[in-house]
């Protein structure tokens, strides 16, 4: 098993976004084209030098390797993945931050900085690294409010107090600074919609209410989130209802956890003889999936049985062919309720989940399988919540389930009934570590 080391160099905050990931790297030599400095900033944890993913120096004195971050940043963690064949080769290894290169003079922060170096000192020493990852706590990257870059419109408009208002990224109360939206006085249902022009997964809303008068017209809005342009949006699943806003006051919803998923956000008042006014609208939203990292990749697997060669770590290889001389895909033998399982070592949200099929025969065993996410080991994880079933092929050969940030960590695949085959070619897991918080990167 390759060692992965998590140092924590700033305690406050949570973990987000790897910094390292495909930034320019460098180090005091090199062993071969094998051990180049970038392979420790590929996204691959893979531990053995022998598959192209470490780095290595030559044997020298202090070696070292250096990762540029583009930019100062707090860190708060940093971590580093081991070679398997030399478990002790890092042994003393000193991991330096700062904004200084010069490794001969370092007085680098231990938190704060633009590159950070790996130095082991000493003589006739070697360095390699097969991944080196940092992270920043939440408040460097917060979450952006996309409602800016959204289209706004409403039911009536009073005035020249257009929809656009609410989402000029003014918190701006007073209405006759020309900062709100207000629609027809006294309409029936009246409403405004944001078109935030894509999909996304929405963690939060804030509504800042009128700060000059009629605090109270806002009483009873319900916020409406979701897909669908029926009835101008206003039939969308409920966000949230809000029973009261201080004049002048900001409050901040969030929307089933976290996690409801939509296109179009609608504020409507509900009943006769009312008025809508916005002074903002700010919308906060989750990451793109495909903005996640594959956290599948090259972690811990098991299956039910291993049937010509197909062993469980071929679908975290990072291969994915589909053809099965290539030795890509798993296989298990017939039996009742095959399964395969990945352990992510740590609880995950998982935003989504990808399989790969065999394409030169038996594409037909994957139909009725099930993906399953959770932290129990009972029954091998087949018991864990359901995050989605491949009910059928329909000529496609890889599947993608959305899994809206359910959390586990182990991942199970299976197909139930009698006199079954389990055959994957790749499984690729979506998600972040519970306890970091959401990043959108626009």
């Amino acid at each position: 098993d390759f060692l992965t080391e998590i140092i924590l160099c700033y305690l406050s905050g949570n973990l987000v976004h790897n910094l390292a990931l495909h930034q320019k790297a460098t180090q005091s030599s090199e062993n071969s084209q094998l051990g180049a400095a970038g392979h420790a900033v590929d996204g691959k944890r893979d531990a053995s030098f022998q598959r192209g993913s470490c780095t290595h120096t030559e044997e020298e004195s202090d070696p070292w390797w250096r990762v540029d971050l583009g930019n100062e940043y707090t860190i708060a963690a940093v971590t580093v993945t081991n070679r398997d064949e030399h478990e002790n080769m890092l042994d003393g290894a000193e991991i330096w931050i700062g904004n200084s290169i010069d490794t001969n003079n370092i007085k680098n922060s231990p938190a704060k900085g633009r590159y950070v170096t790996v130095l082991l000192r000493g003589s006739k020493k070697v360095l390699s690294l097969c991944e080196v990852e940092v992270f920043v706590p939440n408040y460097e990257r917060p979450l952006p409010n996309v409602a800016l870059k959204g289209e706004a419109t409403q039911s009536s408009t009073l005035s020249g107090a257009a929809a656009s208002k609410a989402i000029d990224g003014r918190r701006n109360s007073y209405y006759s600074d020309w900062f709100c939206s207000h629609t027809a006085e006294g309409q029936t249902d009246p409403w405004w919609r944001l078109d935030l022009r894509q999909t996304f997964v929405i963690v939060s809303i804030k509504v800042t209410n009128r700060g000059d008068c009629c605090a109270e017209r806002l009483d009873g809005a319900e916020i409406r989130v979701g897909n669908s342009l029926q009835n101008n949006g206003n039939d969308n699943p409920r966000c949230a209802t809000i029973s009261h806003i201080r004049a002048g006051k900001t409050s901040t919803y969030q929307c089933d956890g976290g996690s409801m998923e939509g296109r179009f956000v609608n504020v409507v008042i509900p009943g006769k003889s009312k008025t809508l006014t916005l002074c903002e609208v700010e919308v906060y939203v989750a990451p793109a999936v495909q903005s996640l990292l594959n956290v599948a990749l090259n972690k811990p697997t098991a299956q039910s049985a291993v049937s010509m060669g197909g062993s469980a770590s071929r679908a975290v290889s990072g291969c994915s062919s589909g053809v099965y001389k290539h030795g890509c895909c798993t296989h298990t033998a017939q039996m009742r309720d095959p399964w395969w399982r990945v352990d992510l070592l740590a609880v995950h949200k998982v935003g989504a989940v990808t399989i790969f099929n065999r394409v030169d025969c038996c594409s037909e065993r994957l139909v009725g399988v099930q993906i399953r996410i959770g932290n129990s080991l009972e029954h091998n994880g087949m018991k864990n919540p359901r995050c989605g079933v491949i009910s059928s092929l329909d000529g496609k050969k890889t599947f993608t389930f959305q899994c809206n940030f359910m959390e586990g960590r182990y991942v199970t695949v299976m197909v139930p009934g009698a006199s079954k085959v389990l055959t994957l070619c790749e499984v690729e897991v979506y998600a972040f570590p519970a306890g970091m918080t959401l990043e959108y990167y626009v």
